[in-house]
């Protein structure tokens, strides 16, 4: 599998970022989902958000370099969370895309 390299990571988490505050992802999610999944939808999208803002405000050089480190297994999820955000009506699947990205992401 080639990894992504840096600046390919960093749209790719951009348009994750627009298609996670879609209207067609708000709405599927008001219909499909528990109070409760609704809120870890809502804990683990901020998590991801907070995470590429931090990212963006850090010395470059040192977050590239961490970003490597794990950017294999990065593409992997990051590939899953692609194919799950096609269908919007999918949203548990979301749900736990995003938890197996920030949890990933912590690690940096």
């Amino acid at each position: 599998m080639k990894a992504l390299t840096t600046d390919k990571t960093f749209i790719q988490m951009k348009e994750q970022l627009i298609k996670l505050y879609s209207p067609d992802i708000e709405n599927n999610l008001q219909k499909n989902l528990d109070e409760i999944n609704q809120q870890n939808f809502i804990r683990q999208r901020a998590c991801y958000r907070n995470f590429f803002y931090e990212l963006q405000s850090h010395e470059l050089e040192l977050s590239l370099k961490k970003l490597k480190t794990f950017s294999i297994e990065i593409n992997r999820v990051m590939t899953n969370l692609n194919t799950i955000l096609q269908d919007v009506n999918n949203a548990i699947n979301i749900i736990r895309s995003l938890e197996e990205i920030c949890s990933l992401l912590k690690k940096i």
